[in-house]
């Protein structure tokens, strides 16, 4: 996509099932994206979030299954259920430290290759079954957080710094 520095949002299911692999949008205005915007472009592997987006709705990159490493800009507040369900690339996560609040349900469901994902203390929620299916996930949080008592909760291998 080229000179959409206008473009402030992407609409619902605007891209799905794109075949298209990677998509830029560092110099665009886009600020969120609705439900299911990429969801199931199966060959999508990179993708840059802009910096100014606070919000990745749900199912926005369910089933994009080449997606390998996602960029999360510090502008990031929550991530939607189902955002990135079915990522079966996805092998590593590391959240913004200070401003991401949420993670929606099935967030990061079955993300089959996901090894390691950095939660922040500022995380106040995790929908159920956020990591569903995430076989060899640890996750990283800090000692007495949310992130810490989820893990506890749900028998999730996690370390804390």
């Amino acid at each position: 996509m080229n000179n959409c520095s206008s473009l402030e949002f992407i609409g619902d299911s605007a891209f799905e099932r794109c075949t298209v692999r990677a998509i830029s949008l560092t110099e665009s205005g886009v600020r969120s994206t609705g439900k299911g915007a990429f969801q199931y472009c199966r060959r999508l592997g990179s993708f840059t979030i802009p910096d100014v987006v606070e919000t990745v709705s749900d199912n926005t990159f369910l089933n994009c299954e080449e997606r390998g490493h996602i960029y999360f800009p510090d502008s990031l507040k929550s991530i939607g259920k189902y955002a990135f369900d079915g990522c079966l690339n996805l092998t590593e996560v590391e959240l913004p430290d200070v401003v991401t609040s949420s993670l929606g349900e099935r967030a990061f469901g079955y993300c089959r290759n996901l090894k390691s994902i950095s939660v922040p203390a500022s995380v106040n929620y995790i929908g159920e079954n956020a990591f569903m299916d995430c076989l060899s996930l640890t996750i990283r949080c800090s000692k007495g957080s949310y992130a810490e008592s989820y893990a506890v909760k749900n028998k999730i291998d996690h370390k804390t710094k």
